[in-house]
């Protein structure tokens, strides 16, 4: 399943303008990456730059403050976000594409010669491929050019997931279970810097930090307004019943509140963040 693809025009402008208050997690995320960015990458060197996963162009419109003269890139699975992003004239070309499509993307952009590549809370979503969604990223950048990353990781949301895990179990049927068991271990894909292999890609790595971060909000209540918002539609894909999907989440929210206590709650968020950049690679003598 993709998250991406199952946003209507009304649930991404509903997207959209949870990301850009203030308690969205994303927003908090990519105003960390950009202090990463800053302390690696001389903003006046840029001349191309491409935001991987851009969505409705959260990360574009801050770093855009920074890269006003360069040529900006975002490219995004939804057709939805990306309209809403092109509204806001963050980006000189907008392309509907998988970063997981290694022809399409190397189609998409022979023309340029991208200086920094961007994600922010995107590539987790490429499960067990995160490698491969590495190694297109590194391979259409120019040499000196960097990459910078932030990625949700194991350990984020426990509590909330855990009560997912239980009562999609309750729901499902032993054969349901057994089709959807990793997804329901990891449905967000939450990163392991273990599975990370960026020893055989032609990269120095410049920095990789793992963040803890307790992000508060109001109450549970609205932790599970927040994931409603963006969450709820890809978390319940597994249940093709519109009905069972509405009786699964109404008994998830009640789990959930019931554990945690419906007062002020801190979501414990785990992220890796991680800069590289291209070294020339050497050719190989005849």
């Amino acid at each position: 399943m993709n998250m991406a693809k199952l946003f209507k025009q009304k649930e991404a402008r509903k997207y959209d303008d949870y990301i850009k208050s203030s308690q969205s997690l994303q927003k908090g995320n990519a105003y960390k990456l950009l202090g990463y960015i800053s302390k690696f990458v001389v903003f006046k060197n840029v001349k191309v730059w491409l935001d991987v996963g851009c969505g409705t162009g959260l990360m574009g419109e801050i770093l855009k403050t920074h890269l006003k003269d360069s040529f900006a890139i975002g490219i995004d699975l939804s057709k939805e976000f990306l309209s809403i992003a092109a509204q806001k004239n963050i980006y000189d070309k907008l392309i509907c594409c998988d970063i997981l499509d290694t022809k399409k993307i190397k189609g998409a952009l022979k023309e340029f010669k991208v200086d920094l590549i961007v994600s922010n809370s995107c590539l987790h979503w490429t499960y067990s491929k995160i490698n491969i969604a590495i190694k297109n990223c590194v391979d259409i950048l120019a040499e000196k050019g960097f990459c910078a990353f932030s990625i949700a990781g194991t350990g984020t949301a426990p509590e909330f997931l855990n009560c997912y895990k239980k009562v999609v179990n309750k729901f499902l049927k032993a054969e349901e279970k057994k089709k959807y068991a990793t997804f329901i271990v990891n449905p967000y894909g939450l990163l392991n810097p273990a599975q990370l292999n960026l020893d055989e890609l032609p990269v120095k790595i410049i920095k990789i930090e793992k963040e803890d971060e307790d992000v508060k909000f109001k109450s549970a209540e609205d932790y599970i307004n927040a994931a409603e918002c963006f969450q709820k539609k890809y978390l319940l894909g597994i249940f093709p019943n519109k009905n069972k999907k509405e009786d699964v989440w109404k008994e998830l929210t009640k789990l959930f509140l019931k554990k945690v206590g419906n007062h002020g709650y801190y979501h414990q968020q785990k992220m890796i963040y991680f800069v590289v950049q291209k070294q020339e690679t050497k050719s190989k003598r005849p």
